[in-house]
Parts: structure tokens; C-alpha cells; sequence
């Protein structure tokens, strides 16, 4: 084969491969799930029996609560495989609100799925200087807004819930567990 003839077949080669990555494309594009049922955000999500503990050797107070909905999140986690749920609020002036919620351990009682998490505030998300209770009281000036935020390992994480909100009062009122 002369000089013509391999340029020939390496253009016919990288004519084959464009054609197969276009291909490949369609096909991952058709295995992806429906948008609609991966863009679903839980309305219904009630925050209770919010308490707060000291821990030794540990910076600030650690928040207690159990998140209640309607919807079992615990089925969502499971089935898109996702690893940890996170639990951010807007932030206290300069202080990050942080945690987490244990969406597969949760329990049902009276239709309402239960799940317990958890919170801290701090300066960072590193959460090595954290605040005290009485800390926050003092700058807390109106109620949080907070999310669950889902997701994993080579995965796109996906707001499950955006409209939690912890009261002013409900902070206030926490009770030492």
C-alpha cells in the first residue's frame, strides 16, 4: 500500500470512530432516568424534638433533631445509590450551618417517615471552631432556611429538600440532652 492508500484508511478510521462516539452519545443519553422524577423536591418536611448536647473534647454544641415527611426519602436514597445526606442552612452571619440526616435508618409512625440528624454552626465547613448554644442565640436574628442536599461518589448531588425551616423559637427553646 502506497502513501494515498494509508491516508485513505486513517481518515475512514477517524470518520468510523466520530461516528461511534456520536452513536454512544444517543445511547447514554436513552438510559438516563426521566428528568421530572429526578428534579421532584419534597415539600412537605417538618423538623421536631430539636435538642442540643456538649461534647467533650469537641468545639460548640452538636443540634439533635428528627426530620418527618410524608415521602419516604430512604426509597430515593436507595434506589439513585446515593451516599450521604447533607443538611445545609442558610448561614448565621459569618457561621456555616452544617450536618447531616441518617435518611436510611429511619422509621415510620403515624404515615410520617422519621429520620434523625443533626447540626452544628461554625466558622467553616472543616467545623473546627464551632458555637455554643448561647453563642447562637445571640446572633441568631430570624429563622433558618435549610435543605437536604443528596449525593454520592461520581454522582451530581440533587436538592431533595428546600423548604425546611427551623424556628427562631425552636432554637431558643432547645432543651440540653
Amino acid at each position: 500500500m502506497g502513501f494515498l492508500g494509508w491516508a485513505n484508511v486513517k481518515r475512514e478510521i477517524g470518520q468510523l470512530m466520530l461516528k461511534l462516539i456520536v452513536l454512544f452519545s444517543f445511547v447514554l443519553v436513552g438510559c438516563s432516568s426521566p428528568s421530572n422524577e429526578k428534579s421532584k423536591i419534597v415539600q412537605d418536611v417538618q423538623l421536631g424534638k430539636i435538642t442540643y448536647s456538649r461534647l467533650d473534647g469537641i468545639s460548640g454544641d452538636l443540634f439533635s433533631f428528627e426530620m418527618m415527611t410524608k415521602n419516604n426519602l430512604s426509597d430515593l436514597y436507595l434506589k439513585e445509590n446515593y451516599k450521604y445526606s447533607h443538611f445545609k442552612c442558610k448561614p448565621i452571619q459569618d457561621y456555616v450551618v452544617i450536618g447531616s440526616v441518617s435518611i436510611d435508618e429511619g422509621r415510620v409512625e403515624h404515615g410520617m417517615y422519621i429520620s434523625a440528624g443533626s447540626f452544628k454552626v461554625c466558622e467553616d465547613e472543616a467545623m473546627n471552631i464551632c458555637l455554643r448554644k448561647k453563642q447562637i442565640e445571640a446572633l441568631l436574628t430570624d429563622n433558618l432556611s435549610c435543605r437536604l442536599v443528596m449525593g454520592g461518589l461520581f454522582r451530581k448531588s440533587k436538592v431533595v429538600a428546600d423548604t425546611i425551616v427551623i424556628t427562631k423559637a425552636a432554637m431558643l427553646e432547645s432543651k440540653v440532652r
